[in-house]
C-alpha cells in the first residue's frame, strides 16, 4: 500500500517515494547556491591570473624586440650611449605598430652597461625592482 503526501507549496497530492516533485528544500538550494558560489570564485581566480600571465608574456615578447632593436642601434648607429623606446622608432629600428608600453600602460626602459642592454618593465604593480618585474634577458 502506497503512502501519499501533500506538496506544501503546490498543494499537490503525490506519493511518498516522489516526494522530490515538491521542488528543493531550503537546505537542498542553499547548499547548491553554496556549490554555485564557489565554482564561479574558482572560475574568477582562474581567470585573473591567466589575464596577468598573458599580460606578463606579451611585455617579455615586446621587451625582447625592443632589446633586438637596441641591439641593431648599437651596431649601426650609435657605439655609445643608451637608446630610449622612443629614439628606436624614430630612428626606424623599432616600427610605430611595436609596443612602446608595457600592457600595464607603463613605458619600457632600457639599462645600457658596456655592450650589455636590458630591457625591462616594472610589471603588474608598477613598482620597480620587484618580483613582477619583467627583464629582457633576464
Amino acid at each position: 500500500m502506497s503512502q501519499f503526501v501533500v506538496c506544501p507549496r503546490s498543494a499537490k497530492v503525490v506519493s511518498a517515494h516522489r516526494i522530490r516533485a515538491c521542488g528543493w528544500t531550503s537546505f537542498e538550494a542553499g547548499l547548491g547556491a553554496s556549490v554555485i558560489a564557489v565554482l564561479a570564485l574558482g572560475t574568477t581566480a582562474w581567470a585573473q591570473r591567466s589575464s596577468t600571465d598573458q599580460k606578463a608574456a606579451s611585455a617579455r615578447h615586446s621587451a625582447q624586440t625592443i632589446h633586438a632593436a637596441a641591439l641593431e642601434w648599437q651596431k649601426y648607429g650609435e657605439t655609445s650611449g643608451c637608446p630610449t623606446v622612443v629614439e628606436l622608432m624614430h630612428e626606424r629600428y623599432l616600427k610605430t605598430t611595436d609596443r612602446s608600453a608595457d600592457p600595464w600602460g607603463e613605458r619600457f626602459r632600457l639599462h645600457c652597461e658596456g655592450a650589455e642592454i636590458t630591457v625591462y618593465s616594472a610589471g603588474a604593480d608598477g613598482a620597480l625592482r620587484n618580483a613582477d618585474d619583467v627583464r629582457f634577458p633576464r
